[in-house]
């Protein structure tokens, strides 16, 4: 545990998220105590097709507090990914 946190304080994240070159969904819950509302917004700028979603009433844990919402938002996520490929090829 403390080697990641020394790793993750050390990074350079926005070079790294800007690095990122295929769209990418980042789910968060309105109210999240750990990850704020400003720090996942300014994840989802770094990102070069990044787009954000919030799940209400999800903790922290989106995947174990609300599982459905988030297959649902990642389900339609990639169906618009696929539509979106088929239209450009």
């Amino acid at each position: 545990m403390w080697s990641l946190l020394r790793e993750a304080i050390n990074a350079d994240e926005e070079m790294r998220l800007q690095a990122i070159a295929v769209p990418t969904l980042v789910v968060s819950e309105v109210h999240d105590p750990v990850c704020g509302a400003a720090w996942v917004e300014q994840i989802t700028r770094l990102l070069p097709e990044g787009r954000l979603v919030t799940v209400p009433g999800a903790r922290h844990g989106v995947p174990y507090s609300r599982p459905g919402a988030l297959a649902a938002q990642v389900s339609l996520f990639i169906a618009q990914q696929s539509a979106a490929w088929r239209l450009s090829s």
